[in-house]
C-alpha cells in the first residue's frame, strides 16, 4: 500500500480495493467499503464519475475534514478533484487571514482586472484544488488566458464554515453592488440559495462584505 499526502487536506491512495458500496442516504451520500481503509464517504456524483463499485481496484483521492482547531478528523470522503493532492503555486491573496480557515466549507473571492478595474465576485469550496482555480465565469477565464494572470488580482475576502452562509454572502455582494446591472462587474446571475445561512457565525464576514459594497 502507498499513500501520498500533498496539500489542502487531500491524500492519494493507491491500489484501493472496493468490497461493497452501501445505499445512498437522503443527502445522496453512500459508503464505499474498502479492504484496507474501511469506509470512505462518497457523493452520488463521484460514485458514478469514478466508477466506484464492488470489485474496483485502483487509485483514489480522498479529502480529510479538519475540526475548528485545525486537526484532522475521522471523516474521509472521496474528493471532488482527483488532482487535489497535487501542490501547485497559488495566485490567490488572502486579504483577511484572521477570517480564513482552510477547514471551512469554502471562501468568497473578488477578481479584479487591473487595466479596466472590472470585478467579479464568486465562491469556491475548499474541498478541491482551489489554489489553481480562477473563476466560474467562462468569459473571465478566457480573458485571464488572453491577458495573463498578472493582469488580474485574485483576492480571498473570507471563508465560511457553512454552505448556506457562503451562498448568502455571495448573493449579498452581487445585489448590494448592483453587479448584474453594471458594466463594472463580470457577474451575470445570482445563484440560488438552497441552505439557510448561520447568521450567528458570520458577523465578521458581513462586516468585510459591507466594506466592498
Amino acid at each position: 500500500m502507498m499513500t501520498t499526502l500533498r496539500f489542502n487536506n487531500h491524500e492519494r491512495w493507491h491500489n484501493v480495493q472496493v468490497e461493497r458500496v452501501t445505499q445512498f442516504d437522503k443527502n445522496d451520500w453512500c459508503g464505499v467499503i474498502t479492504k484496507e481503509h474501511g469506509e470512505i464517504r462518497c457523493k452520488r456524483r463521484n460514485k458514478s464519475r469514478f466508477k466506484l463499485k464492488k470489485g474496483f481496484k485502483g487509485p483514489v483521492t480522498v479529502f480529510y475534514y479538519k475540526n475548528n482547531r485545525g486537526q484532522y478528523g475521522e471523516t474521509v470522503t472521496i474528493a471532488d478533484d482527483p488532482r487535489g493532492h497535487i501542490e501547485v503555486e497559488s495566485h490567490w491573496n488572502i486579504v483577511n487571514p484572521d477570517s480564513f480557515n482552510e477547514a471551512d466549507h469554502g471562501f468568497l473571492y473578488i477578481i479584479t482586472n487591473k487595466t479596466t478595474k472590472q470585478r467579479y465576485v464568486g465562491v469556491k469550496t475548499l474541498h478541491t484544488s482551489w489554489k489553481a482555480y480562477t473563476s466560474s465565469s467562462s468569459e473571465l477565464n478566457e480573458l485571464i488566458k488572453e491577458q495573463g494572470h498578472d493582469n488580474f488580482s485574485f483576492d480571498i475576502l473570507f471563508s465560511c464554515a457553512m454552505k448556506g452562509s457562503l451562498s448568502y454572502l455571495e448573493a449579498y455582494m452581487i445585489i448590494t453592488n448592483h453587479a448584474l446591472c453594471s458594466d463594472d462587474w463580470y457577474n451575470k446571475w445570482v445563484h440560488e440559495i438552497r441552505f439557510k445561512p448561520a447568521m450567528r457565525d458570520m458577523e465578521r464576514q458581513i462586516e468585510i462584505a459591507k466594506e466592498y459594497s
